[in-house]
């Protein structure tokens, strides 16, 4: 089973950074405006970044990691420095810290690509309608608008899957526990509303007593982080069954829209994925549309085909 979409990072100077959570509701779409509004992120993502550092020296230097409280501080002094971000700046250890870095910029790489095609997109119709009404110079003018606009972007796509869609951010519940605990408010700013493929260990499960229509998955990781992430399912999707078997409680989890694939059962510290978008911090994170990965499933082997009776031949009457 896999556990993850591969983070993919621009391999060039971060820009900027902005959020659904922040966009403008009302703008004049231009190239300048553009350029204007992803500036105006780049601050907030400074805070973030920095703050992200110094949290984490304070975390290694607590848990006696000098190895990594170093591999923070040398990252801070840079960043101090040059006020830029880059893949290429990302740690190689503790994997932590870079899963950390690597989420954040790649959650600034989709941000820059949603404002850009926001204000191309707004232009759209202004090319349409003065070539309808064959005012063909000024359509030609606002189209070399739209290509300025797009060119903010260029080299920042991440690739997609084969359906043409994107596939969601990969962050371990580790990671988004922590990147939570250290600053909520400005996570929200950052994520919220960002789906992502999130894995870690199931801390518990349980129906919801409240009223029987959502089963809810807790995951957690290493480390135990105060934070858990939540993953609330709708029973309209899935069967949940709760058994046991020694001192242990599973849940056999089944897709109601498919007989094809055999059940998956999990238990207390059992690895599993979920995806789901990013509703903000309450007792824990919590995700909402919550579904399991496709290729988390297994198909049921075929039902072999039953030999074929060998048929002797019958012997001609003499």
């Amino acid at each position: 089973m896999k556990t993850g979409v591969p983070v993919r990072l621009a391999s060039f100077w971060l820009l900027a950074v902005a959020s659904p959570a922040l966009a403008q509701t009302s703008f004049s779409p231009s190239p300048a405006a553009c350029a204007a509004e992803i500036r105006s992120f780049t601050s907030e993502f400074h805070l973030t970044y920095r703050g992200l550092l110094q949290s984490s020296m304070e975390f290694y230097q607590k848990e006696g990691d000098l190895d990594g409280f170093l591999a923070a501080r040398a990252e801070l002094q840079r960043f101090d420095k040059e006020k830029t971000v880059a893949s290429k700046h990302l740690v190689a250890e503790p994997r932590d810290l870079a899963w950390e870095q690597s989420f954040l910029l790649n959650n600034a790489q989709s941000s820059i690509l949603e404002i850009v095609e926001k204000h191309a997109a707004a232009l759209l119709p202004q090319q349409r309608r003065l070539t309808q009404t064959g005012k063909i110079e000024e359509a030609i003018k606002v189209r070399q608008q739209i290509q300025e606009i797009r060119a903010l972007a260029r080299d920042w796509a991440p690739p997609a899957t084969e359906e043409g869609a994107k596939p969601p951010d990969f962050v371990p519940a580790g990671v988004l526990a922590r990147l939570y605990q250290r600053d909520p408010q400005r996570m929200d700013l950052m994520i919220k509303g960002r789906r992502v493929l999130v894995e870690g260990t199931v801390h518990d499960f349980a129906i919801d007593s409240s009223n029987g229509s959502v089963f809810r998955i807790i995951l957690s990781d290493r480390g135990e982080p105060p934070l858990k992430v939540e993953c609330p399912f709708d029973i309209q999707a899935y069967t949940f069954r709760r058994t046991s078997g020694g001192d242990r409680a599973y849940a056999t989890i089944e897709r109601k829209d498919s007989t094809n694939h055999l059940p998956i059962t999990i238990a207390k510290g059992t690895r599993f994925s979920v995806e789901g978008v990013i509703q903000g911090r309450h007792l824990n994170i919590l995700l909402s549309q919550v579904s399991i990965p496709l290729d988390s499933w297994k198909e049921r082997p075929k039902a072999e085909t039953p030999a074929l009776a060998r048929v002797r031949p019958k012997t001609p009457a003499p």
